[in-house]
């Protein structure tokens, strides 16, 4: 068991994720003065979802004569939170008890192999212009997590996920089933576009 400053947002950050923000309530900058590790679990609903993923304050890049600042935080380990406390003793700001969450990275090459095929695939139909290492021995599925079409929903849930392999059998369904859906909807656009322009049409013969 842990105890660390909380930061809730309405977003899922992933282990490994390089993160920037911009500090400017009360109570985030002074945890940003007392804290180098931090906590940022999900904000849903009005209320704090049970898991995030602890954060290290890597720099800050501009102080602000207001107190704002901007600074750079990178993704460590995920966490479930035990005990959640409003406001921590004297601070502005939220804490928890968490517990860290052991995590298998190992996958399956093949299926990061399958993975990064599919991704090709979505970002052509997409005409999406994005570098992707495309080195199957390197890849973790994390940090395609914001770049495969899921929902708030799914990211969070991804997020939850134990092992490698279930992270990466997880993403290989959804962009299975993501694909297609995109290409109809693609094709869909294109007809929508010649609605109402005259069209040269072939000649049937019966």
């Amino acid at each position: 068991m842990a105890f660390l400053p909380m930061f809730p947002l309405k977003l899922v950050v992933f282990p490994n994720e390089h993160l920037n923000l911009h500090i400017f309530e009360p109570r985030y900058q002074e945890l940003v003065k007392d804290a180098l590790l931090f906590g940022i679990p999900k904000f849903d609903d009005n209320k704090i979802m049970e898991y995030g993923t602890e954060m290290e304050l890597l720099e800050t890049k501009q102080q602000f004569a207001s107190g704002e600042s901007d600074v750079r935080t990178l993704g460590k380990r995920r966490f479930r939170i035990k005990t959640f406390y409003r406001k921590v003793p004297g601070k502005l700001y939220s804490g928890a008890d968490v517990e860290y969450l052991e995590d298998d990275t190992n996958g399956d090459i093949m299926k990061s192999f399958e993975i990064l095929d599919l991704i090709s695939q979505l970002y052509q139909v997409l005409e999406i212009e994005k570098e992707i290492n495309m080195n199957a021995s390197e890849f973790q599925t994390f940090d395609m997590g914001h770049h495969v079409g899921f929902s708030h929903e799914q990211e969070y849930d991804f997020l939850v996920l134990s092992t490698e392999i279930e992270r990466q059998d997880y993403m290989l369904k959804h962009l299975e089933k993501f694909i297609p859906t995109i290409t109809e909807m693609k094709n869909l656009q294109e007809r929508v576009k010649m609605n109402g322009h005259f069209k040269n049409l072939d000649p049937l013969n019966f």
